[in-house]
């Protein structure tokens, strides 16, 4: 009864054993498990580290990045290469799609730059070349013109934004060039019109007497003004209010007025006309024929070389053969 008593407590003690062996084995691969994941999500985190890192790093230093929206913008983008390129990419985008989108109001200098850049914009006005418009041949692009187009090409220049594209600033050149044209095309209608209304009034202030008026008043015309003869004649004049009322040398109280100069000052009329070059086309040749005849009398006729109107006479000649010689020369 004793022995198997014995051979029984003998028995539970090695079963107690080994469960105690098995639970201590148990612990210790449940620590050495736990240990193992421990260690592999410690070097999960520190491969993940340096890449999250320069994702949100790398502009960090850079101005515009204060700017919150702008810094949540560039963390798209895993490094400074990645966020060039797609700066470039979108850039070609705008430019093949011929779409450009302007700067805001509260643009940056960089993007005002790149805008800019994508229209082809200078950095100074005169950089844009001449602002002469093409003009038909004979057609005067004056000063005053030119101070008007490049005020108002500054002004938009100022503008900034579209304005400053070369092909507004060519727009706007060619559609001065084209009001111009349509201003000279007004004038010269409203000229004719003009004309042909003077000539009626100077038919009736002159009556027949109209073509030994109109030659005494081209005379009067290319006595006083000389060389500047056809600068009078086809100057334009404007009227009180503005609007253009045909040419200098067809209004009838110019032509009236060089008329009666010349009538007062010419005892004789005749001579005063048939020797205006302007009207009948006498040369230098036959005004020298007259100076010469009127000197030959100073030794043939000295009474009537000395007579005031002979002298006037001779006077006119003189005057008129240097006006010849001068326009000649010119």
């Amino acid at each position: 009864m004793s022995d198997t008593t014995a051979t029984v407590e003998d028995t539970s003690a090695q079963a107690a054993d080994t469960a105690s062996t098995q639970t201590q084995d148990t612990t210790a691969a449940t620590s050495d498990t736990t240990k193992a994941t421990d260690t592999s999500s410690q070097a999960a985190d520190t491969s993940a580290t340096p890449e999250t890192t320069q994702a949100k790093d790398w502009f960090a230093d850079l101005e515009l990045a204060k700017d919150e929206k702008v810094a949540k913008r560039l963390q798209r983008y895993g490094t400074q290469e990645d966020a060039i390129k797609a700066g470039l990419a979108a850039q070609d985008k705008l430019r093949e799609s011929g779409r450009i989108k302007l700067p805001g109001e509260n643009a940056t200098d960089e993007e005002k730059a790149e805008f800019y850049e994508a229209i082809g914009a200078k950095g100074k006005l005169e950089e844009y070349g001449d602002l002469t418009p093409e003009l038909p041949e004979g057609m005067e692009f004056s000063d005053a013109n030119r101070a008007m187009l490049t005020a108002l090409a500054e002004k938009a220049y100022e503008k900034g934004g579209m304005l400053r594209s070369p092909d507004v600033i060519g727009f706007m050149k060619e559609a001065y060039g084209d009001v111009l044209q349509a201003q000279a095309a007004q004038m010269k209608e409203i000229a004719e019109e003009k004309q042909a209304e003077y000539s009626r009034q100077i038919d009736k202030m002159w009556g027949e007497n109209r073509d030994l008026n109109s030659k005494l008043a081209n005379e009067g015309v290319s006595r006083f003004f000389g060389d500047r003869f056809e600068e009078i004649r086809t100057a334009q004049l404007i009227g009180e209010d503005g609007q253009p009322m045909g040419r200098v040398g067809d209004h009838p109280a110019f032509l009236n007025a060089m008329m009666e100069a010349v009538r007062q000052s010419s005892d004789d009329l005749a001579f005063a006309v048939g020797n205006s070059e302007s009207v009948n086309g006498m040369g230098i040749e036959q005004v020298q024929a007259e100076i010469d005849k009127i000197m030959h009398l100073y030794e043939t006729d000295r009474q009537k070389y000395d007579r005031p109107e002979m002298q006037q006479k001779l006077k006119e000649l003189r005057a008129r053969k240097s006006r010849i010689s001068q326009r000649q020369a010119a």
